[in-house]
């Protein structure tokens, strides 16, 4: 093999590497699949346009009482999971980030809505 070849070779397998991270070095920076949905949901089902994954939806006004309640219908029958808001902590629906941490535990605990 020659060297050009071999840096070929190199230069596709460290481009490779940069298109398809680990799944051990995903940070709160590069969503996962559900943050990606979340936020599909914002932008698709209600019309939202949230600028980061950790704007606090709140404070910045982006996310009011009656939007919230859209917003768990949707979630709930997107992700296909029981949300209450009773059992609910208002801290998990702060950010696009919170709510795919709640939704992922939801799912680890078998929360799942029967069909």
């Amino acid at each position: 093999m020659n060297l050009k070849s071999q840096i070929g070779d190199k230069i596709a397998t460290s481009n490779l590497m940069i298109l398809l991270p680990s799944p051990s070095t995903r940070t709160l920076n590069s969503p996962g699949p559900t943050a990606s949905e979340v936020a599909g949901v914002f932008s698709q089902k209600l019309h939202i346009d949230v600028p980061a994954y950790d704007s606090d939806l709140f404070e910045a006004g982006i996310l009011d009482s009656l939007q919230l309640v859209e917003l768990l219908f949707e979630l709930e029958h997107q992700f296909g999971v029981r949300i209450s808001l009773g059992e609910s902590d208002l801290e998990d629906f702060r950010s696009i980030e919170r709510i795919t941490l709640m939704l992922n535990r939801k799912n680890d605990n078998g929360s799942r809505a029967e069909p």
